[in-house]
């Protein structure tokens, strides 16, 4: 037996337990007869237990706690009556000094719970409890021996014994995938082999103190059921044994104690004499359990209690097996819908490059066909340009400090040779391949184009035509003058503060540093930099100067113009904050996707579909309506019209406004297949939605300065057309 002395051993216990909050007072002013009994099982290598005083207070050395095992320390130290009621009945019929002749097989009874793991295994057996002292000062010493080891078979069944019976029963809830097959064909082996008239298996669930019976077993197939929903209130005793790990034993219902005899009355329409309740616990709480009922009474043995108790850990671990299962399967089918989507191209390679497969939305992006991919002769080399191979290399290098690829922008060839632009960002699948998600940015790089050729052609105009007109000395230390044409205030006299009354200060560093570079090279200076105005806000400008040299190549002026680009910047500003939103979102997957029947109108979101649309799991209903009644009023009647169209066309594709529950508006881009089937009837509608409010505000921003811009150039031609025509 084991023995040895743990920081949560009975030997330090029995020295630093506060014996102040128990029955039995301070250590200090206990009896010499309680003294002698704790340094005598204190001592002894045998498991020793004494229940000492009127209410018997638990006291046991290393071995007994070893023996009880997940009952200890919680009895350490307890009142018998709070640990068993059966316990305390036995105690005080022998402190009585007149036990009846079964007050012993009270005891033996009611130990068996505690000690069954050691009975079985070590054949541990209570031997006959010893009473010291009289009256308040008494207590009775319970001790247990090691018997003879058993032969092999001595306490076999005839189906083979325990260990035979652990085999078959872990062969059978293998070949089961289902959590109900499982328990059903668990306790039906369990019932048979030890000979019960019932047995029924319970799932617990704590937070509302109910059990859920979803099978039973009856040696009588016309007895009546126990499955259903049961309130675990009249359990209270026996439940909170089960949650540490004790079985609950009955040999005999007309014996039993109130309060539990109760609680097991609730079934009197069900024939109980005996009952063997087993508790299953994961992460120190009880989750399920399994009971096996006699009809009439029945002594359970160390071997029965400790057969059920592992049978009961592998019908859970079976059930928990085919739960996770499931789970996967369930994961596996909707990774395989969202791949199946034409929003996300998707593409699989080895760590050396070589491809492996792709997602249809990736060959139509890319024209390449299955074939092609899967050949194992083309790797992400061959469709990228080479300009651009060495930044995949880097993003390769860094994946192999990182483990994820991006995100970052690429382009990318078509078969037939065109280019493209894609968003990709990746990661490792563990089994030496790597998955990449690409979506396609060519619209929003030819966006950002145009914005970049409006940008230049507007800098060449104000080149020749500026708002701003400014004149320099030689080394900037003096600014002759200044029109400012209300942007700017005028300075109509040369200043030497001109700097500190133009220029913001965190920019007059970097304003000076341009200047020097300027006078050194004696070339053009150019800078974008913020602006002190009139009204004393800032604003940004494009400040250009260029040197005016005399005969000999000297700098005798500078000529300056500089017009007004706040709105650019805020622009700028406001669509690399989109941006970054948008890459962001795009990091953390997000993209919704959607699954509906359509012949029912019933509708499946993903968690990130909901997520888009600032819902919880459960916000939204599980049919179309719901889904609709969320697009924006004015962008409704075009969104049903879009989704119709799709029933014909076989593609759904469109951008239209969604309203929150809190009120705020989004864009969505949603995408989207239909499957058909045999006679070409549409039956479902599958697709992706992602959020594009942040590209919308992004586009309008520039949307709006290209206005502005274009309208200034009307400006400056009439005001041009103006000055040549003649007075």
């Amino acid at each position: 037996m084991p023995n040895s002395l743990t920081s949560s051993s009975a030997s330090r216990l029995l020295r630093t337990f506060d014996w102040g909050k128990t029955a039995l007072g301070p250590a200090a002013d206990w009896p010499e007869r309680l003294r002698f009994a704790t340094e005598l099982l204190a001592a002894s290598s045998d498991p020793v237990c004494l229940f000492w005083g009127p209410r018997s207070v638990m006291i046991y050395n290393d071995a007994w706690a070893a023996a009880i095992g997940q009952a200890h320390p919680w009895a350490f130290g307890m009142e018998a009556a709070a640990a068993s009621p059966q316990i305390a009945t036995a105690c005080a019929a022998f402190l009585d000094r007149n036990p009846p002749p079964e007050a012993w097989r009270w005891l033996q009874d009611a130990l068996l719970p505690f000690l069954f793991s050691a009975m079985a295994e070590e054949a541990v057996l209570p031997r006959a409890p010893v009473v010291i002292g009289s009256g308040k000062d008494a207590g009775l010493i319970v001790a247990a021996v090691t018997a003879q080891p058993r032969r092999h078979g001595d306490t076999e069944r005839p189906q083979g014994g325990r260990t035979a019976f652990m085999l078959r029963l872990s062969d059978a809830l293998r070949r089961l995938n289902d959590p109900v097959e499982i328990e059903t064909r668990a306790i039906e082996m369990l019932g048979r082999y030890l000979g019960a008239d019932r047995a029924n298996y319970a799932e617990v669930d704590l937070a509302t103190n109910t059990a859920v019976v979803r099978t039973s077993y009856q040696r009588d197939p016309a007895a009546l059921s126990m499955r259903g929903t049961f309130d675990l209130s009249p359990f209270a005793p026996a439940l909170a044994l089960l949650n540490l790990g004790v079985p609950f034993v009955v040999n005999d219902l007309t014996r039993t104690q109130e309060p539990l005899r109760s609680g097991l009355s609730d079934f009197s329409d069900i024939a109980t004499g005996a009952q063997l309740s087993l508790g299953i616990r994961r992460a120190d709480e009880l989750v399920a359990g399994i009971t096996i009922r006699f009809s009439s009474p029945h002594d359970w043995t160390a071997e029965e209690v400790a057969t059920a108790q592992e049978a009961a850990s592998r019908t859970w671990e079976a059930v928990e097996r085919a739960m996770a299962e499931a789970e996967s399967r369930a994961i596996a089918e909707r990774f395989r819908r969202a791949l199946d989507t034409d929003a996300v191209g998707v593409l699989f390679f080895r760590h050396d490059g070589t491809l492996l497969g792709a997602n249809e939305a990736f060959l139509g992006m890319s024209g390449y066909s299955r074939d092609d991919v899967e050949g194992g002769k083309m790797s992400w080399r061959t469709m990228t340009p080479p300009d651009w191979v060495e930044v995949g290399n880097a993003q390769m290098a860094h994946f192999q400090e990182t483990g994820r690829i991006g995100p970052y922008e690429k382009e990318y060839l078509h078969k037939d040779g065109r280019r493209s632009w894609l968003l990709v960002t990746g990661s490792d699948l563990g089994d030496g391949t790597l998955v990449a998600f690409t979506i396609d940015i060519q619209q929003r790089k030819c966006a950002e184009e145009a914005l970049r050729a409006s940008e230049a052609r507007f800098r060449a105009l104000t080149v020749a035509t500026t708002n701003v007109i400014y004149r320099m000395s030689p080394d900037w230390t003096e600014m002759y003058g200044l029109n400012g044409s209300g942007f700017l205030q005028d300075t109509a006299r040369p200043s030497a503060d001109w700097l500190g009354t133009y220029i913001d200060p965190a920019d007059q560093p970097r304003v000076m540093a341009a200047i020097r570079e300027a006078i050194a090279s004696k070339s053009l200076f150019q800078l974008e930099h913020r602006v002190k105005q009139p009204d004393g806000s800032l604003g940004w400008t494009l400040s250009r100067a260029v040197p005016i040299l005399d005969a000999q190549g000297e700098i005798v002026e500078w000529f300056g113009a500089a017009s007004d680009i706040t709105a650019r910047k805020h622009a700028e500003a406001a669509l690399l904050s989109a941006e970054a939103r948008l890459r962001l979102a795009q990091e953390a997957a997000g993209v919704g996707t959607f699954d509906w029947i359509i012949a029912t109108h019933e509708g499946h979101w993903s968690p990130e579909f909901l997520t888009i649309l600032g819902l919880r799991p459960g916000d939204l209903g599980g049919r179309y309506e719901d889904w609709v009644a969320l697009v924006h009023p004015e962008d409704r009647e075009r969104a049903s019209r879009e989704v119709e169209l799709s029933m014909e066309t076989g593609l759904l594709e469109g951008e239209w406004r969604i309203v929150r529950p809190d009120g705020s508006e989004i864009w969505v881009l949603v995408r989207g297949v239909v499957e058909r089937d045999s006679q070409n009837r549409p039956v479902r509608l599958m697709g992706a939605q992602v959020d594009i409010t942040d590209r919308k505000q992004a586009e309008h921003a520039v949307a709006a300065m290209i206005d502005e811009m274009d309208n200034r150039i009307e400006t400056l031609k009439t005001q041009l057309r103006d000055k040549d025509q003649p007075t």
